[in-house]
């Protein structure tokens, strides 16, 4: 993308789970690598297929993190916008699963809104680069900072920004897309509305909506047993018996 532009796109912000602790452990620049070379066989995979003709998705990979969006060429379709959405819900499930096989988790945020990449220029000394845009800092700030944190392997759908998102997804809990169990329908039925609405979660990793709740409690029981051992390094290094309490 090159210049301003007030049209609407999907933007998917796609960051390393526990990155920090791979620095801290002398392996950061061989997760880099399996996570640049990852999404590049991801992107390279989509854009050369029948999905592409959605529109094109494009990736900006630095640091730690991803930025996926779609091109300036087609931008967000009012008429095709969730054929778009399914798209990108498709490269985002490919780029997770092929992460997790080399034992990796992602988090990903993805939202609508301009998205503005221009290449300024670069010299001896200096690569500098302009990105801007509503799309890019709500899914940027949803995945840094938005509440409820997200969590290791999450991936969500910031409702904000998005055409008809409140009228299309009124009965989603009720129907998840009906009958129709076509391949490209498979990520709309495994979508879910948060509580609050403020989001809809993207269950990449599951193959039925059947199975969101089983999987949901699964990971709260997870989360429950780490805390309770957590609760109990602190105890024993602060001298409390659990007979105590």
């Amino acid at each position: 993308m090159s210049g301003e532009s007030e049209n609407d796109t999907l933007v998917a912000f796609v960051d390393i789970s526990g990155f920090k602790s791979y620095l801290d452990s002398g392996v950061g620049r061989e997760v880099l690598s399996d996570f640049y070379n990852t999404g590049a066989k991801v992107l390279r995979c989509y854009n050369s297929g029948e999905m592409s003709q959605n529109s094109e998705i494009k990736g900006i990979l630095v640091s730690d993190c991803a930025i996926l969006y779609m091109s300036e060429d087609g931008g967000l379709d009012p008429d095709n916008w969730l054929n778009q959405l399914l798209s990108m819900l498709y490269l985002v499930r490919d780029y997770n699963i092929k992460m997790l096989e080399q034992n990796y988790l992602l988090t990903c945020s993805i939202a609508c809104g301009p998205c503005d990449y221009e290449p300024r220029f670069d010299d001896e000394y200096t690569r500098k680069n302009s990105l801007v845009g509503q799309g890019y800092v709500r899914a940027f700030t949803d995945n840094e900072y938005g509440m409820p944190k997200i969590q290791a392997g999450e991936c969500r759908i910031i409702t904000e920004g998005f055409p008809d998102f409140p009228e299309l997804f009124s009965s989603l809990n009720d129907d998840h897309g009906g009958e129709n169990t076509e391949a490209f329908l498979r990520p709309y039925n495994n979508l879910q509305k948060s509580d609050d609405g403020r989001h809809i979660h993207y269950y990449w990793m599951l193959s039925d909506h059947s199975q969101i709740n089983e999987f949901a409690n699964e990971i709260t029981c997870a989360n429950k047993r780490m805390y309770e051992g957590l609760k109990q390094i602190f105890k024993k290094y602060a001298g409390i018996s659990t007979s105590q309490l």
